[in-house]
């Protein structure tokens, strides 16, 4: 299983570690005309390095073919 793999949880921890970072610096320089320093730049590469370590780490795609296999991956403990 996916979930297991150590490289789906670190991108989500890079992910989750840089959205402060990135939400702010990108607020602050659109709302407040403040220029992105450092700690901008950085955070916003953080998160799309953690971004793209999760779509290339996630589990692949497979067919569906009934409505009851929808509920039961939409049920699964990892997915709620």
């Amino acid at each position: 299983m996916e979930i297991y793999h150590s490289n789906f949880w670190f991108g989500l921890l890079v992910l989750i570690a840089s959205c402060h970072f990135s939400c702010s610096a990108a607020l602050a320089h659109i709302i407040l005309r403040e220029k992105l320093h450092t700690f901008g730049i950085l955070g916003c590469v953080l998160c799309v390095v953690g971004s793209t370590a999760i779509v290339l780490h996630a589990p692949p795609e497979r067919q569906i073919e009934s409505v009851t296999e929808v509920w039961d991956l939409a049920t699964e403990p990892g997915s709620i």
